[in-house]
């Protein structure tokens, strides 16, 4: 088995657990989030939609449970957990707030499946949850009216309830479904379902399949009027397979040249041999001329003759021209056709030189560069090699050719008589570590060294809280702003002076809340943030069996562009939950004024603490900073 995919499988093991985590157990959303939803031809559907798309949202027993202990220990004064914090205490202090009391109706409320009059707003806590539980609760009563309202106002109001993009999107159906489950009548052969616009692009492709299924129950068109535009285009573009049938793109109101494009990568065999003879010219449009591009390569079958004779054409933007010019230079090589590669890469390499190509395909041109004079090394070919070294010099200008002289540096030795190579780059660990990959240096994978557990460990107990308060004294800097954000500023730089000389390492985090309380305590994000910390707590007092939710800090985020100091703030409520999605967004969107660039990646490559995430990773068979790694790139630790 591919070595890179068993670790992949090792990272969904480690950091997957429930799929859907918090308060509710919605059993459509959680199969809609692993792609279950991914064939339409393997769909039953009732109605135009899902037969499942309704089934009842319960409340997680587990969850729940803790959430009452959690209560208790908040009313008591004391917490049920080994350190004896309380983190949702912490931040709303019950003998002030009354915070406590309040969730306690709210959680009567998610177990009735009712909403209370007096508990309505779009602040209250688990609102979004309690509206969720409300619809299945009018359902299973027989209120089709009224559950279609609270399914329209999830989906309408989703953005402002803290809701996801695919949580909006599982809404929106449920609202047309129970709208036309009420006795509406549903609009006609207009009609769309835009909300898919937003989903990344794994939900997008279980979306649509979704649409297709639907269109096919209904007889409906699978490319209405309101798709006939350019965003619904680019959608399809990205979309790895459609089901869309030549009739269908055809007779769509969509422009020719997205029909152009859009029909050279959907379809396949005959029907894109039919295709190509309709639409023998590319588009003009830049992206959907590389759909065609990449249509017609994959009709050659990876002929390196026919990649040829492709770049030749007048009519592809140079751009492109030179992108097929690098890939017949690929076919070329790995098949030992030395001479006719080479020109191939001449030819690439002085579109390059021109100034043609976007950053990315000029980036992978030096790269293959590299790659092919790697080759030429492995065959002992070194007047070949020295060959290409000599054409990246000749054609790559300024930074590209620092950076091609940087990235063939470790072949020096080899290449140059009496030169060393270069070892790597003295700008820091990144740089080093991309050095020893491309030079091959690179160890083989394999178990887990028990020394590396071991720094694993050392390194997960090293508190950012130090850093934290260095960088908030130096953003809070009182001769920069005037007026009350002066004022503001000279309190928040005495609030973290005074913790760093009065808190010990084991109230750190509730010292910090305290200042984060003070700092956010009146704005619309702290609602939400006290949710967090309070699902945070409930998580650890069940032991993690009910994960908690997604982090609310990137959203929150959008709402604190105004103050680098309530971003600072922020950031402290995240490192105070171990929250690493949250510290990581926050650390990406503040200035780093006041560390080193060591420092900083210290939050832009957060550690987990002694919860299920690093219990798991210590438990599993591979290094735990490539676990991290895979998960980091991956999901940003979703």
């Amino acid at each position: 088995m591919n070595r890179t995919f068993l670790i992949c499988l090792t990272a969904v093991g480690v950091f997957a657990g429930t799929v859907v985590a918090g308060p509710l157990y919605d059993p459509f959303l959680e199969r809609f989030q692993v792609g279950t939803y991914n064939d339409p031809e393997t769909m039953v559907m009732e109605e135009g939609f899902p037969s499942e798309l309704l089934d009842p949202v319960e409340v997680d027993a587990i969850w729940l449970a803790a959430a009452h202990r959690v209560l208790d220990a908040g009313d008591a004064g004391s917490a049920p957990f080994p350190n004896g914090q309380l983190l949702t205490r912490c931040l709303a202090p019950s003998g002030e707030t009354g915070w406590f009391a309040r969730m306690r109706d709210v959680l009567r409320q998610l177990e009735s499946g009712t909403l209370g009059d007096l508990l309505n707003q779009d602040t209250d806590p688990l609102l979004a949850e309690r509206a969720a539980r409300n619809v299945s609760h009018l359902l299973q009563n027989g209120r089709v009216m009224q559950a279609a309202a609270g399914a329209i106002r999830l989906r309408d109001k989703g953005k402002d309830l803290g809701l996801s993009d695919r949580e909006i999107f599982v809404w929106d159906l449920r609202a047309k479904l129970l709208f036309g489950l009420a006795g509406n009548k549903r609009s006609g052969a207009n009609r769309s379902w835009p909300s898919m616009l937003d989903l990344g692009s794994f939900d997008s492709r279980s979306a649509w399949a979704l649409w297709v299924a639907h269109c096919r129950h209904t007889d409906h068109p699978v490319l209405p009027e309101p798709m006939a535009v350019e965003k619904w285009g680019r959608h399809l573009a990205r979309l790895s397979r459609t089901w869309i049938s030549p009739e269908e793109l055809y007779g769509s109101g969509l422009p020719p040249d997205f029909k152009s494009g859009l029909g050279a990568v959907m379809f396949k065999g005959a029907p894109r041999d039919a295709h190509f003879l309709k639409y023998p010219d590319p588009p003009a449009d830049s992206s959907l001329q590389g759909l065609w591009i990449r249509g017609r390569r994959l009709q050659s079958g990876g002929d390196p003759a026919t990649y040829e004779k492709l770049a030749m054409r007048a009519d592809l933007r140079p751009a492109w021209r030179m992108d097929v010019w690098r890939r017949a230079s690929e076919l070329r090589l790995l098949k030992g056709q030395w001479e006719e590669g080479l020109e191939d890469m001449r030819q690439a390499l002085q579109l390059a030189a021109a100034g043609h190509g976007h950053r990315s395909t000029r980036r992978r041109l030096r790269q293959w560069n590299e790659q092919a004079l790697v080759l030429a090394l492995a065959q002992d070919d070194l007047q070949t090699a020295q060959h290409l070294r000599d054409l990246g010099l000749e054609y790559f200008q300024g930074d590209e050719r620092e950076a091609f002289l940087r990235e063939t540096g470790h072949w020096n030795d080899r290449l140059i008589p009496g030169e060393t190579s270069v070892s790597g780059i003295p700008e820091g660990l990144p740089s080093q570590a991309q050095g020893v990959v491309e030079s091959g240096r690179a160890t083989d994978l394999g178990p887990v060294a028990e020394n590396r557990r071991e720094n694993f460990l050392q390194a997960t107990g090293q508190s950012l809280w130090e850093l934290w308060i260095k960088w908030g004294v130096t953003l809070a800097n009182p001769e920069a702003v005037q007026g009350q954000k002066r004022e503001r500023a000279i309190l928040y730089r005495q609030a973290l002076e005074d913790m760093r000389q009065n808190t010990g390492p084991v109230s750190m985090e509730s010292a910090a809340l305290g200042i984060v309380a003070d700092r956010l305590g009146n704005h619309d994000v702290f609602p939400r943030m006290l949710e967090q910390a309070f699902d945070r707590d409930v998580g650890q007092v069940c032991d993690w069996k009910t994960p908690p939710r997604a982090s609310a800090v990137p959203g929150l985020l959008r709402q604190l562009r105004s103050s680098e100091l309530d971003r600072h703030a922020l950031l402290g409520f995240a490192i105070a939950l171990g929250d690493m999605r949250g510290i990581l967004a926050v650390a990406v969107d503040l200035e780093g004024r006041g560390l080193t660039l060591e420092e900083k990646r210290r939050f832009l490559y957060p550690l987990p603490d002694s919860d299920a995430i690093g219990a798991a990773i210590l438990e599993a068979g591979s290094d735990p900073a490539l676990l991290l790694a895979v998960a980091r790139n991956e999901s940003l630790f979703e």
